[in-house]
């Protein structure tokens, strides 16, 4: 059975999965080099607004171009609300899952997107200046159009307002009138604004990366490191390449030098012990790259583990072993991992009383 997305699948008219596939391993060395080459990230946005253009933008202006204003902007707004939650879920790098519990990057309803885009990007922020009127837009006009295909309570949409304006309230400030030409048009104001945004502003590059993996079909990992690949110079030797990465705290655990290895030494193991922790990185990597992680990983079991990352619990997948020695680790390899731990500035205390 043929999958469902391959590398010949088109992204756009122009475009497909093996294209994307090329250019974002030129983006991710860009961000981890920290080099912000315009010409790649042009490149990339266009393939992006090519995207959005094709399936969105100018059908949207077909439908007003030839409409008669008999209702048809229905069908404008319909299309700018789906439109609103894509590019949002593309500024945040967030995605869609049906999961109770998202992980860190993903998310299980469109309403705080909806917001977040109404409340905070100029020039929609100029008009929502308060949760209650951004809500009354999701409720009554985004949730009325795709579910109900009508606006609800009071909120209207209409062609143009005499004023310039892109939504004019009525009553209790959560119901509305949308001017759909000009809703439009400020979308595209802000998109303009992104692209811009987007060649300075490292986050929005990785969240750009993120969201179009996604489209692709190219899945990701959150791998929690408490030994050597602390040392993201040797991660990326071994793997080609990471995402993002951040602190995180193992509870239930502590760190041990008692992994029996091939050449005789010890390396990093987690016991579980109550009330202790194990401190450690948390990376976004690949699943593709999992195989060959697990090269490097002799005599550990790949096990999932609950770890805190601001204060969230998320799941992540870690290594552990259950062949233990008691012989030392050797000064090299304690070494990197020390490196790794002051890369990331992980608790002075902690790698003075269980990594040195």
């Amino acid at each position: 059975m043929a999958k469902r997305i391959d590398d010949s699948t088109r992204i756009s008219k122009e475009i497909k999965v093996q294209d994307w596939k090329n250019e974002r391993i030129k983006l991710i060395r860009d961000i981890l080099q920290d080099r912000h080459s315009p010409l790649l990230w042009e490149k990339a946005y266009d393939y992006f607004y090519q995207r959005i253009s094709s399936r969105f933008l100018n059908p949207i202006g077909w439908i007003i171009k030839k409409g008669q204003s008999e209702g048809e902007g229905f069908s404008a707004v319909a299309l700018q609300c789906i439109l609103i939650e894509f590019i949002e879920s593309f500024y945040q790098g967030k995605i869609y899952t049906t999961s109770s519990q998202p992980r860190f990057y993903e998310y299980n309803s469109s309403a705080k997107l909806f917001i977040d885009f109404l409340m905070n990007h100029y020039p929609f922020s100029n008009y929502f200046k308060m949760e209650k009127s951004a809500r009354g837009f999701y409720d009554n006009i985004r949730c009325g159009l795709l579910h109900e295909a009508s606006t609800k309570e009071t909120s209207l949409i209409r062609v143009n307002s005499p004023d310039n304006l892109i939504i004019e309230f009525i009553d209790d400030n959560k119901n509305m009138i949308v001017y759909r030409n000009k809703f439009l048009q400020s979308i595209k104001d802000f998109l303009s604004d992104y692209k811009n945004k987007l060649f300075e502003d490292t986050q929005l590059k990785i969240n750009f990366i993120r969201k179009f993996d996604d489209i692709c079909g190219i899945k990701r990992e959150l791998y929690f490191a408490y030994g050597s690949n602390l040392d993201s110079e040797q991660l990326v030797n071994r793997i080609n390449k990471y995402h993002t990465a951040g602190k995180v705290v193992l509870d239930g655990y502590k760190f041990a030098y008692n992994k029996r290895s091939e050449d005789g030494t010890a390396k990093a193991n987690i016991i579980k012990s109550e009330g202790s922790k194990v401190h450690g990185i948390c990376y976004e990597i690949d699943s593709d790259d999992l195989d060959a992680l697990k090269k490097y990983e002799k005599g550990y079991n790949s096990r999932e583990v609950k770890i805190m990352y601001d204060s969230i619990e998320i799941s992540a997948f870690t290594y552990q072993s259950e062949s233990f020695t008691d012989e030392k680790p050797s000064e090299g390899y304690r070494a990197t991992i020390i490196k790794g731990a002051h890369e990331w500035k992980l608790d002075k205390e902690y790698i003075i009383n269980n990594l040195s």
